[in-house]
């Protein structure tokens, strides 16, 4: 059963179509932009090139890339996050509490106690230059504060591949997995038990 927060009708909440990845709200569809992204939890502790590795936790991450600035900027706007500033500006204000509440409680989860949400991205698509380390990754921070505020901010250039650390996550992104309906699974098999009989009747 998906779950989806009041008032951001974009997000549901769902298990891994492919299987690979338990929980049964693991996954965060974006149906705005048909992109799912990956709990932050999953991956917490490990390096960048861990994930890429694909030994990350013991999750088999195949499929899933680390998101750009701008995606991770269209999430949380999905999501109702009013005040968002570019990287390495702060965004703490009473608006934004709720908005992240919502967005980590109900779907990427918390990477530090239960008021913060760290996981690195991919920044070479900051404007105009931002990224000046290719090998380096950004971290983005949804933190909420004093209850009553909150934070969501940019950080360029934070962390080395190998670097890891139990405070972070990482935002992996992957184009919105679609299953076969029901009554098209249906009309397959009926159309392949015609076949298989039309075979049948020939060989005779």
């Amino acid at each position: 059963m998906a779950a989806s927060a009041p008032g951001h009708a974009a997000l549901m909440a769902v298990a891994d179509s492919t299987g690979t990845i338990a929980g049964s709200e693991i996954v965060t569809k974006d149906t705005a932009t048909n992109l799912e992204w990956l709990d932050l939890t999953v991956t917490d502790g490990c390096s960048v090139n861990q994930v890429n590795a694909n030994t990350c936790n013991s999750q088999d991450l195949s499929g899933w890339t680390h998101a750009t600035y701008t995606q991770v900027f269209t999430l949380w706007d999905n999501a109702g996050i009013p005040d968002i500033r570019p990287p390495d500006f702060i965004s703490n204000t009473v608006a934004n509490h709720d908005p992240i509440e919502d967005l980590l409680t109900d779907f990427l989860g918390f990477t530090i106690g239960t008021d913060t949400a760290q996981g690195y991205y991919d920044d070479s698509d900051f404007p105009p230059a931002g990224d000046s380390n290719a090998a380096n990754l950004g971290i983005a921070q949804l933190q909420l504060r004093s209850g009553t505020t909150g934070n969501a901010q940019f950080f360029v250039d934070s962390f080395g591949p190998a670097n890891a650390s139990g405070n972070n996550g990482h935002y992996l992104v992957r184009e919105m997995q679609m299953l076969p309906e029901p009554g098209a699974l249906t009309i397959l098999g009926l159309g392949l038990a015609g076949l298989d009989a039309l075979r049948r009747k020939k060989a005779a």
